[in-house]
């Protein structure tokens, strides 16, 4: 893994990090770095929560099993503020900003070898990347998948102001991982907008998971306390195969 700061086409630059595979230790590659059959594996791009931290433990840990698995991922901040200071307005005004991030990454991966790309992050970071697909379509801004780390369906504690208007313009396919013990997350509700979706989804949920997908000893059904990276760890297999699988 490696942080660095990614410079932007606007002559600003954001807090980022690389991570890569290990064994080849090369983020781009065309025919020898990516899967079998001489395809390159997607690439990957992150984004934070509202408070702008790309190093949260969930991210952190979905980076390193998506690289492990022979993916290039960028986590990357939206804003030049420092890291954990937050982003400036709402996530409809950072579209554009998500492109500007998107092309700089694809300049730091690919070294002249096209790759498809996966868009998304935690929270806030997540939901600005599933509205840039529903504004601009996959296909048109070279997006091939969207994963969605415990989106944030609704405030907390608010369940009638929910975030799903433009899901049936999403029309890629869709992972969300996020925790059941979520307040920013009503299971039913959820449930009753999945179809809205335009693309597949696949649904992966931590039990007893909070918003930061750790698990405390009293909301786990087995009494276990979990980390952020304990919790993603035990979806590694299904979450590494739909990436493959893109």
């Amino acid at each position: 893994m490696h942080e660095l700061r990614l410079a932007l086409p606007d002559g600003t630059d954001v807090a980022a990090a690389l991570h890569v595979d290990g064994a080849s230790g090369r983020a781009s590659g065309g025919a020898s770095g990516g899967a079998s059959g001489g395809v390159a594996r997607p690439a990957v791009l992150l984004l934070p929560g509202a408070r702008g931290d790309h190093a949260a433990a969930h991210l952190v840990a979905v980076s390193e099993l998506l690289a492990e698995a022979g993916h290039p991922v960028v986590r990357a901040a939206l804003s030049s503020r420092p890291p954990g200071a937050g982003v400036v307005g709402p996530a409809e005004r950072s579209i554009g900003r998500l492109g500007e991030v998107l092309e700089a990454a694809r300049g730091l991966v690919e070294d002249g070898h096209a790759r498809p790309w996966i868009v998304g992050g935690a929270s806030y970071g997540g939901r600005v990347a599933s509205l840039a697909v529903a504004a601009q379509g996959g296909a048109a801004i070279g997006v091939s998948g969207l994963l969605l780390i415990a989106y944030p369906l609704h405030p907390p504690g608010r369940p009638e102001r929910l975030r799903v208007a433009h899901w049936p313009d999403v029309d890629v396919p869709v992972l969300m991982l996020s925790g059941d013990a979520d307040p920013f997350l009503t299971e039913e509700l959820l449930a009753e907008h999945l179809d809205d979706l335009a693309g597949p989804v696949t649904r992966l949920t931590v039990r007893g998971g909070r918003h930061d997908l750790s698990v405390s000893s009293r909301s786990a059904p087995d009494r276990v306390r979990r980390t952020p990276g304990e919790a993603v760890a035990q979806h590694a297999a299904a979450l590494c195969g739909w990436a493959a699988s893109l």
